[in-house]
């Protein structure tokens, strides 16, 4: 049974269910707060560069996204200092990341714009940042940037700085116990190539299975044709950079 209680936080009004830790009806000064974030993303400036230009991928933000992110990082901060509930600070400040990241679907990546999709994180991050170089030692749960941003890496293909963003959004993940994190947290999910429906990297982790699947069928076949091998890295584990492991589904050739 999902019992809602309403918190008025900062400029943020909202309802919140502990046991199921969703927010509803969240409001910016009486607006919906979604909308809002939309409307301003409606007025960045994408700087999409000539293909051999060499000035940087770049992203402005129109100067009311960073009033509403500091609103809402101003709000996680009370619900850190007054309630003592770091899960609802951390969902809270997800809300404003997965409103960004509807635009970051909608209006670049599905346009094929990925590595404004970069720069776009990456500007994300860096307001972030600003806000909390200025109110230390508070900070804000960064799991879900970190996340996507790792996405828009691997979705160009540069898997190392995929993985390092990987490992940082697990290191944010750490910070979160009581949800079972960084274990049961989607970034643990792809490091680690666990198959996970409910990973919004699903998609990407059986592709990366499949691969490999392919690649051990081909060994077997040029190399040696009496090759046996039967991987299960469900419970044998790749060390990967030393900072998390990696496993893969099992694989029989």
């Amino acid at each position: 049974m999902t019992t809602f209680v309403h918190y008025d936080r900062g400029k943020l009004s909202f309802e919140y269910d502990s046991s199921s830790h969703k927010i509803e009806n969240l409001l910016h000064e009486n607006q919906d707060l979604g909308q809002k974030i939309r409307d301003c993303l409606r007025l960045t400036n994408l700087n999409i560069k000539h293909p051999f230009g060499t000035s940087k991928w770049r992203v402005f933000f129109n100067s009311c996204l960073e009033n509403i992110s500091n609103d809402v990082f101003d709000a996680v901060k009370q619900v850190k200092t007054q309630d003592q509930d770091n899960v609802l600070a951390a969902f809270l400040a997800t809300q404003f990341f997965q409103h960004c990241a509807t635009f970051w679907i909608e209006s670049i990546l599905d346009r094929g714009m990925h590595m404004i999709g970069i720069a776009f994180w990456q500007s994300v991050l860096k307001i972030t940042k600003k806000w909390e170089d200025s109110n230390t030692p508070i900070t804000v749960h960064k799991g879900t940037p970190y996340f996507f941003l790792a996405e828009n890496y691997l979705l160009v293909g540069d898997r190392e700085t995929g993985f390092v963003y990987l490992s940082n959004a697990r290191e944010e993940d750490k910070k979160l116990p009581e949800l079972n994190y960084p274990d049961d947290a989607p970034a643990n999910y792809t490091a680690r190539m666990l198959f996970r429906p409910n990973n919004h990297l699903f998609y990407l982790v059986r592709e990366l299975n499949n691969k490999l699947g392919n690649y051990l069928i081909k060994y077997k076949k040029n190399y040696n044709q009496n090759f046996k091998m039967q991987i299960d890295l469900e419970t044998i584990e790749c060390k990967k950079s030393g900072r998390f492991t990696q496993t893969f589904q099992k694989f029989s050739v």
